[in-house]
């Protein structure tokens, strides 16, 4: 409930005030001064009819961070049409922001936290020369500062069949889990509660999503910001983008039925998410020992199969040469001596010849009977027909 109240004026000092409240169905965007969180909101439409310096204090028990806009604000772009931002101005951790405002501009005041996913009330009072309309901004894009109704919903069971994985930052592998896939044909922000009546724990990724490293592609995670122990993960998604919502627990081996209740801009596709692979470390296991076992063996083969073609052109060279070898070469002359009938050893009369590999020689012709030595002549005396 928002209730701005004029308190009046006191030395020509204006004052007004204005109560509000964040609650888990408040809007959220990122803080022009960060690139990543969930921060709720709440934006407040201010005008003034006298020109002149205005301070806006934050009162909450929270620690509450201030952005203060011109002419329009797109939580879209949390960084256009800023005029300023601050966070603990005023004591106990509480914004002050003191700013030039024209009578003829609207402004808006947007109500934060330091810390993300933060809830609780809080009371702007505003001091100026003049009172101060202060009233709800409506949002020209889709997203507006009421709350989104819910537009699509998923049911599921987690049963003791279920996947099991570690959850980031933890070791155990005990936690069932289910993965849903997401896809939305609108962008803008989106929220996913649970609904479920044990204590739940919620992770949103960007496909795809692995098991085995469940860090990876991780964009939020929640626990406790739903009602009764349920996340509530809030996040902008684009159009033709695809993403997976983990829905796990908070203890191990839970099981039981839940709900995911989505809301946003725009509905939303949910349905069952098939990871790629259900072990990929397994699979990366198997992968190495298939190395491990085929790299050998073909280095194996290919050195038997270079041994062969080695072999096999040592053979063909070898044919080559033998058969490239002439074929009248003979041996050189062997001397064979011969004993006459004095028992004293003579010379051959000749040579006798036989094929071998020196290098080839006419063979010579036999001596003639009459050029004999007259002792051979004795011995053998010539052949009469």
């Amino acid at each position: 409930m928002c209730v701005p109240l004029v308190l009046g004026t006191t030395s020509n000092i204006a004052s007004t005030t204005y109560s509000g409240s964040l609650s888990f169905n408040s809007p959220g965007f990122v803080r022009p001064d960060k690139s990543s969180g969930d921060y709720y909101y709440q934006a407040i439409r201010v005008t003034v009819s006298t020109s002149g310096t205005y301070i806006f204090t934050s009162t909450s028990s929270k620690d509450t961070y201030g952005c203060f806009y011109s002419d329009s604000f797109d939580p879209s772009y949390p960084s256009q049409n800023l005029i300023t931002t601050d966070d603990d101005g005023a004591s106990n951790s509480q914004f002050r922001i003191s700013t030039t405002l024209q009578s003829s501009r609207t402004y808006i005041l947007i109500v934060t936290t330091y810390d993300t996913n933060t809830i609780g009330s809080f009371v702007i009072t505003v001091n100026g020369p003049a009172s101060v309309a202060l009233s709800a901004f409506i949002l020209s894009t889709a997203l507006a500062s009421s709350p989104a109704s819910t537009i699509s919903s998923y049911s599921g069971y987690l049963l003791s069949s279920s996947q099991s994985f570690a959850r980031p930052d933890y070791s155990s592998t005990s936690y069932y889990y289910e993965a849903i896939q997401v896809t939305v044909r609108t962008s803008g922000r989106y929220s996913f509660t649970s609904i479920s009546s044990y204590d739940t724990y919620g992770y949103l990724y960007n496909d795809p999503f692995n098991p085995s490293k469940p860090s990876r592609n991780l964009i939020a995670s929640d626990d406790d910001s739903g009602n009764s122990h349920q996340f509530r993960i809030n996040a902008t998604l684009q159009s033709g983008s695809t993403y997976v919502l983990v829905f796990t627990t908070l203890s191990t081996w839970q099981t039981g039925s839940f709900r995911i209740a989505a809301t946003g801009p725009a509905p939303v596709t949910l349905s069952s998410y098939t990871p790629s692979s259900a072990d990929t470390g397994a699979s990366e296991w198997a992968t190495w020992k298939t190395v491990c076992i085929v790299v050998p063996c073909v280095i194996l083969f290919a050195g038997l199969l270079s041994v062969c073609v080695y072999r096999q052109k040592r053979k063909a060279i070898s044919n080559r040469d033998i058969r490239s070898a002439p074929r009248n070469q003979t041996m050189h002359p062997q001397m064979y001596p011969m004993t006459n009938i004095n028992g004293n050893i003579s010379q051959p009369p000749y040579t006798i010849s036989s094929p071998s590999m020196y290098p080839s020689h006419m063979e010579e012709e036999p001596p003639s009977y009459e050029s004999l030595p007259p002792y051979f002549k004795a011995q053998y005396p010539p052949y009469s027909t």
